[in-house]
């Protein structure tokens, strides 16, 4: 009986040992295989390994998947198009979820990290400066994947994306910088500009005032700001948000117009002739300056226009003369200022606009002087 029972566990035995070999097989061979520099059928065992029951939870499977993919991608940088430098990023940080904070396999992924971190942000910085921008976000999104709490591939992977038109992407990594704690402008003016393009305004208003909390008087955010009111037709919102760049910067010519051109959309005339006067005082041919006031003029002066041709004899004798006077002065500077917007506009269609609001004001004039 004694005999019977010990035939019996060792055949038990030997079973177990049997299946748990096979069990490993996959990753066995794949090591294997690696060892003999064949990284393809490497990772046909390695995907195996990976989704075996009882190696799924392995340390050292996806510790090996990485090197495994790792090895593919310097074999053959191509690779890199096929996802290959993620899956070897990926692969560490689950071998290191896997094992003990201090194990083997955890603190040789640790350096494995490191390398794919610093390969892929040396790869992503020289793919952006070949103006390789798909290729740069790929690569800076490896980099992250390597090393989550590094700023640079956050940064730059932003810069690519936005370079590339992919909004999305740049929103997604400039997120990512945010749960950093990372708060310069930029994230912010990409996730307006990403709202913006998703039709949400509200979102956008948000992301640029919160922008303003954390860097005050930003050039660049009270810039997006004013854009955001000038688009979005807030023209009291934009004339104190642009008073703000003016504090900063009060002789540019581009923010002096665009507060005066509110003034103007607000009926406030004279607040708009005071700043197209200031453009004109730093560029003396500025266009749109220019432009802006010979119709200005023309405007402020066209209700009392029709007052004057209203006017009966009794009237006349009254009001007439001060309003001729006004209406003289405002439409010569109107022509004054069509004139020398006239030789430089470049535009066929202004410039028929040009020509015929002088030839109206010309008549005009002759006919307030007889």
């Amino acid at each position: 009986m004694f005999k019977k029972i010990f035939l019996a566990s060792s055949l038990l035995l030997a079973i177990l040992c049997y299946e748990t070999s096979a069990q490993n097989a996959s990753l066995t061979n794949a090591i294997l295989y690696l060892e003999d520099n064949d990284p393809v059928k490497a990772k046909i065992e390695i995907d195996a390994a990976v989704k075996n029951e009882k190696t799924i939870t392995s340390s050292k499977a996806w510790y090996y998947r990485g090197m495994i993919y790792n090895k593919l991608l310097t074999d053959n940088p191509a690779n890199a198009n096929k996802g290959f430098a993620d899956t070897a990023a990926t692969s560490f940080v689950k071998a290191k979820a896997l094992d003990k904070p201090n194990g083997q396999f955890a603190q040789m992924s640790d350096i494995r990290l490191q390398d794919l971190w610093v390969n892929a942000t040396n790869d992503g910085v020289k793919k952006y400066q070949e103006a390789d921008y798909k290729s740069a976000v790929k690569s800076f999104k490896s980099a992250h994947l390597a090393n989550p709490k590094d700023t640079t591939a956050l940064l730059y992977g932003s810069y690519a994306a936005v370079a590339s038109n992919d909004l999305r992407q740049a929103f997604v990594f400039t997120e990512d910088l945010k749960a950093t704690g990372y708060s310069k402008s930029h994230v912010y003016k990409v996730a307006a500009d990403y709202y913006l393009e998703s039709g949400d305004k509200e979102k956008a208003e948000a992301e640029l005032k919160a922008g303003l909390l954390k860097n005050p008087n930003d050039p660049a955010l009270l810039q997006e700001l004013a854009n955001f009111y000038i688009t979005t037709d807030k023209n009291e919102q934009a004339v104190q948000t642009l008073a703000l760049l003016e504090k900063g910067n009060p002789n540019d010519p581009l923010v002096l117009n665009n507060i005066a051109v509110q003034y103007q959309k607000l009926n406030q005339t004279d607040q708009a002739e005071t700043y197209y006067l200031k453009v004109l005082t730093q560029e003396h041919n500025n266009y749109v300056a220019l432009f802006n006031l010979a119709n200005l003029y023309v405007d402020k002066t066209r209700q009392k226009f029709n007052t004057y041709n209203t006017l009966n004899e009794a009237q006349f004798k009254k009001q007439g003369p001060a309003l001729r006077a006004e209406l003289t002065s405002n439409y010569t500077k109107a022509v004054h200022y069509a004139k020398k917007a006239l030789v430089q506009s470049e535009d066929a269609d202004d410039k028929q606009k040009l020509t015929a609001l002088i030839s109206d004001l010309e008549s005009i004039l002759k006919s307030l002087n007889k």
